[in-house]
């Protein structure tokens, strides 16, 4: 991790003085950005604009215009990473088998204390459809996921959920984020499957989301679906309407799944709630 101004400069090879500089030439802007970037929230944009000797304002932009490009996948972006051995390219997760992974989430939020008292469906229906309105919350208030930040704090190593700050990271970089919201929603999907037996496989799906439908138009519709159909079929077609809306928003949703899971094993008892 870099900890400090000179320790960036050294691995990208170029002078603090020219970083501090009014130059404008590049790559002298994106080093200044991915500086900021790596260096935010443990330095206040207050404190990174002083070391830089720009105003607070214009490290917020260039903080921001750095994500927008490393979202998208920019070329020179992924340079700079490279010169600091930061690995961004992962393997997207495929969907994994349904059926077992249900058992699985079921298992795990039965220990936890989730079943210890009988619920009838709507309970879990409504727990469900909070967690959609979550994501509306989250689309609302701009907030997104940064796993390459995430990755970053903790070093690549996420094996475990208790090595390398996984939980603080967690807290700081998805946690509360559209992402994570959606992930929630198909974990309490999954933990209505396995709690029942669903079997998840050979269920035929017909999408109902439209590209151009706004965000909240394609919850409702994940929310129709929810309540639409019967028992298996209900749980497969609205998982698969979240994943196709994932996909769409380039949200890899079962790593997001997978994060999720590993984060909640972390937690206490029903996680400090009733229910």
């Amino acid at each position: 991790m870099i900890h400090n101004l000179n320790d960036f400069c050294h691995k990208v090879n170029v002078k603090p003085s020219d970083l501090i500089s009014d130059s404008q030439k590049q790559p002298l802007p994106l080093y200044r950005a991915v500086f900021a970037y790596l260096m935010y929230p443990t330095y206040t944009q207050t404190e990174i604009g002083k070391l830089l000797n720009r105003h607070p304002s214009t490290i917020n932009t260039s903080i921001n215009k750095l994500k927008d490009a490393n979202s998208v996948g920019d070329k020179s972006v992924k340079r700079v990473f490279d010169q600091l051995n930061f690995n961004t390219k992962r393997t997207k997760m495929t969907r994994p088998d349904l059926t077992p992974l249900s058992k699985k989430v079921y298992a795990a939020n039965k220990e936890k204390g989730f079943h210890d008292h009988p619920h009838p469906d709507k309970h879990h229906l409504c727990l469900i459809v909070s967690e959609l309105m979550e994501a509306v919350e989250a689309h609302r208030k701009g907030k997104k996921a940064d796993l390459t930040k995430f990755y970053y704090c903790t070093k690549n190593n996420t094996e475990s959920e208790h090595k390398s700050g996984f939980v603080k990271s967690f807290n700081t970089y998805i946690k509360d984020t559209i992402e994570d919201e959606l992930a929630d929603a198909v974990i309490r999907l999954l933990d209505f499957a396995g709690a029942r037996n669903y079997d998840l496989n050979n269920i035929a799906f017909s999408s109902q989301i439209v590209k151009a439908k706004t965000f909240t138009e394609s919850i409702w519709e994940v929310i129709t679906e929810l309540v639409a159909c019967e028992e298996e079929e209900s749980v497969y077609c609205t998982i698969s309407q979240i994943e196709e809306l994932c996909n769409r928003m380039f949200i890899s949703l079962w790593e997001h799944v997978d994060l999720k899971l590993k984060y909640n094993r972390t937690r206490p008892y029903r996680h400090n709630k009733l229910y």
